[in-house]
């Protein structure tokens, strides 16, 4: 066995020093020049992180993360309702609006008229009026998070 393996190594070594003797370049490869390539990155992750504080400024219209944090949903409960929403913690989109299952891609109120539970398509904007077909909303924690790995 050891002699096998002794035998083996050296093929497979040739083999892909054939390979790599007999590959062709698609393109060349670029001439990196080290200072001016790391001035270039250095600014280009700045801009970027420019960039990512003024779209998180702007995200909530100006309002801080931690502003959005402070806010939560209202409980919409009453006496027997048939259905009740519960959702584990407020999204930020959701806290920002005031809205339950409000943000880009929820797809919830278009979920919620096409299996016929509500009569008609209904918005974030009018999540209490579903109190008056029997259906309320809550959530497990009320402290609002970026994500649920944010919660203890």
């Amino acid at each position: 066995s050891a002699t096998q393996d002794n035998t083996i190594q050296p093929k497979i070594s040739s083999f892909f020093n054939e390979v790599k003797n007999n590959v062709q370049l698609i393109a060349p490869k670029p001439s990196i020049q080290s200072s001016n390539c790391t001035e270039t990155y250095s600014k280009q992750k700045k801009k970027r992180e420019d960039s990512k504080s003024k779209r998180q400024m702007n995200r909530f219209n100006g309002m801080s993360e931690e502003e959005i944090a402070k806010k939560g949903l209202p409980d919409y409960l009453k006496e027997n309702l048939d259905i009740v929403f519960i959702g584990i913690n407020p999204s930020m989109h959701a806290a920002w609006t005031g809205k339950y299952y409000d943000g880009p891609g929820n797809h919830f109120w278009q979920c919620l008229h096409l299996s016929g539970i509500v009569p008609d398509n209904m918005t974030a904007a009018d999540d209490f009026k579903l109190l008056n077909y029997g259906i309320g909303f809550t959530n497990v924690v009320a402290r609002t998070t970026r994500g649920l790995s944010d919660l203890t």
